[in-house]
């Protein structure tokens, strides 16, 4: 039979056991030693132990309950907020955890240290892992962390502590004494080793000896005495972001500065122009720094691109949350290239002529300071504008984490997929730099409208003609619309414009998932050098038309999801029940019991009833026509006038609103 001709409810069953996730939970297994990586920055190395290598300084935060690496305990993030508690303060021990070591029954390798919070967690979960810094915790090619491997399961030893936790929610180690008291960025508590499947995680460990170790120098000064008159000190950190055909090339210095704000209004001519802020540093005048256009629902990192959003029910460990839905998302900055290309020239009439700077050419740079996040989101069934207690990162992004009652989830996501203006999920990142008023970014949570990589590319440059052919691919789960393309090419440090053949765009051409375009790429002009051409797109105009079905797939697990009923009539066959047959052939009972635990029996005397059975919240989110009914699965317990019993082992599958007992051989 067809794929085709086959139930679709069926078909689409088959289809999420294999999608693909956004933060998956994985089974947790041990896997083999992976190939050893340089360490993570200012280590304190100790002497081998019985031929191990070990890395002292870990520490437990009080907090949290999870371990991190304690001399980067300023630059680290808390689940709770802020740093993790440091050693003097939670008098926590030190462990040492051995590294890149030779595999063995007693260990299990793959854990890795995260540069971002400096947690450890499991390196082979990373994709399902959950960073307090934001998105994922960092891969060992991102960090440069060791390969770190753990005792597990092994016998009680006074150097030793027992009972540290692999958490599955978030691929974290924690401290499994402290359930409770703990702190999960995926929600409420670590898992219990009874939820998670964890096994019995051993640590070296002695206490901390001041000095061994060195606390970390305090960072550098990011406040520079001020001549302005404002009322405090505008305390800023910068980081660069790469977009190589707008901004210069010795762009990315960190550092304190006094700022000065500039409003230009873009597009300069249009009536419902917007008011952007840029920020002047005064020791540098011709850096600027800018502010996103947008924050917009993620795209994952890896194909398929397909929406950075979980939601998923409650689980037990939050009582309080009971019969409600958790939703995870990853916002992203939107940049408008245009609007800062443009930005990037008006700003050049604003660098002091009497500077002492050689460079009268702008520098733009992503400002990072205080930013907080105001979201429409539902509070008791309305909708209500609170502050979130999401961290910030202006350059990079944010996630969200929210409650939903159950009963609410078609209201949700019904705004997921809007095109309209609705306050739901629609907000803006309030940012202050104490200079008057503060900057509003939009927050836009919607499948229509999403940032990150749509194309996987095949690049192949033609050194005789300095043209490149690429091939572009839908690497997303719906259809876009490309309305337009622009392209650099960029070879030995030089960028120029180019132009492509292979595709016309008189009209939008419409890209359907996993479908290619192969284009070629001519220089505006020669580049220099030799070797690889890199091609760079501009995917501004290039617009999703979301299959809100398949997102629907990819996002939600519909089984643990509330879901509506119907009613189907039970009816016991009459003649089943008749008098006069052979005692072992004559039925005085049948029990039947439905997979949403509702059980009926049905005797001579009553052999009709009413039951009501789940019907799938998909179905009730896409009706179709004619609609579809939502199989229901039930299993049958016979008895005999003899006293045989037949009972089902396995489940019987039905979708009729009409089901005749008993039903086929047991």
């Amino acid at each position: 039979m067809k794929a085709d001709d086959r139930d679709r409810e069926e078909v689409r069953r088959e289809r999420l056991v294999a999608r693909p996730q956004f933060r998956p939970q994985r089974p947790f297994k041990p896997l083999p030693t992976h190939t050893p990586v340089t360490p993570p920055p200012k280590v304190h190395i100790s002497i081998p132990l019985d031929g191990l290598s070990l890395q002292q300084d870990w520490a437990w935060c009080k907090k949290c309950q999870g371990l991190f690496y304690g001399p980067n305990v300023s630059s680290s993030r808390c689940p709770v907020g802020g740093t993790h508690t440091p050693p003097p303060e939670s008098q926590s021990g030190n462990y040492s955890l051995p590294y890149n070591a030779a595999p063995d029954p007693s260990r299990q390798s793959g854990w890795r240290w995260c540069n971002k919070c400096q947690g450890l967690f499991y390196g082979p979960g990373a994709t399902s892992s959950l960073c307090p810094a934001g998105s994922t915790h960092a891969p060992p090619a991102e960090s440069g962390s060791w390969d770190y491997c753990l005792l597990h399961n092994v016998p009680p030893d006074s150097s030793r502590q027992s009972d540290w936790r692999w958490c599955n929610k978030c691929q974290g180690l924690f401290y499994g004494r402290h359930v409770e008291p703990s702190r999960c960025m995926a929600g409420g508590t670590h898992a219990p080793a009874a939820a998670s499947g964890s096994g019995d995680y051993s640590l070296l460990a002695r206490p901390f000896d001041p000095r061994v170790t060195t606390p970390p120098p305090p960072p550098p000064p990011r406040v520079l005495p001020s001549s302005r008159d404002l009322n405090d000190s505008v305390a800023l950190r910068f980081d660069p972001v790469t977009h190589p055909y707008i901004f210069s090339e010795n762009a990315g210095t960190q550092g304190g500065a006094e700022i000065e704000r500039i409003v230009l209004p873009y597009p300069p001519d249009n009536p419902n122009r917007r008011l952007h802020s840029y920020f002047r540093d005064q020791t540098k005048p011709n850096r600027f720094y800018f502010l996103p256009d947008s924050f917009k629902l993620a795209r994952t990192r890896t194909a398929p691109f397909v929406p950075a959003m979980m939601i998923r029910p409650v689980q037990g460990e939050n009582p309080d949350k009971k019969d409600h839905i958790e939703i995870f998302a990853e916002l992203r900055p939107d940049l408008d290239g245009a609007r800062l290309l443009a930005a990037k020239a008006a700003l050049r009439a604003h660098i002091p002529v009497s500077s002492a700077t050689t460079n009268n050419e702008p520098e733009l740079e992503s400002l990072i300071a205080h930013a907080k996040v105001e979201l429409g989101v539902l509070r008791s069934g309305l909708v209500q504008t609170v502050e979130t207690d999401s961290v910030v990162d202006l350059g990079n992004g944010f996630s969200i984490h929210e409650y939903v009652a159950q009963k609410d989830f078609q209201q949700i996501f019904a705004a997921l997929k809007a095109t309209r203006d609705v306050p739901l999920f629609r907000g803006q990142v309030v940012v202050s730099t104490d200079l008057s008023a503060p900057d509003l970014i939009p927050v836009i949570i919607r499948f229509a409208d999403m940032e990150g990589e749509v194309f996987q590319y095949e690049e192949q440059t033609d050194s005789a003609t300095g043209t490149v052919r690429v091939v572009l691919r839908n690497a997303t789960e719906s259809p876009f619309g490309i309305e337009a393309l622009p392209v650099w090419l960029r070879r030995a440090g030089v960028q120029v414009q180019g132009r492509i053949d292979g595709l016309d765009l008189s009209t939008p051409v419409v890209l359907q998932p996993n479908a290619s375009i192969d284009i070629t790429i001519h220089p505006s002009q020669p580049l220099p050098g030799e070797g690889t051409i890199d091609a760079i797109f501009d995917i501004s105009q290039v617009h999703g038309l979301p299959d809100n079905e398949k997102i629907y797939d990819y996002i939600v697990d519909e089984s643990v999801l509330p879901a509506g009923s119907r009613t189907i009539t039970v009816e016991g066959v009459s003649t089943a029940f008749a008098e006069g047959k052979p005692p072992d052939e004559r039925v005085t009972l049948i029990g039947l019991e439905f997979q949403n635990n509702v059980t009926v029996t049905l005797d001579a005397s009553n052999l009709k009833k009413q039951v009501s059975v789940p019907t799938s919240l998909y179905e009730q989110l896409f009706p179709s026509t004619p609609p579809k009914t939502t199989p229901y699965w039930y299993r049958q317990t016979i008895l005999y006038e003899s006293g045989r019993r037949s009972a089902d082992t396995e489940w019987r599958q039905e979708s009729s609103a009409f089901l005749w007992v008993p039903a086929g051989d047991t």
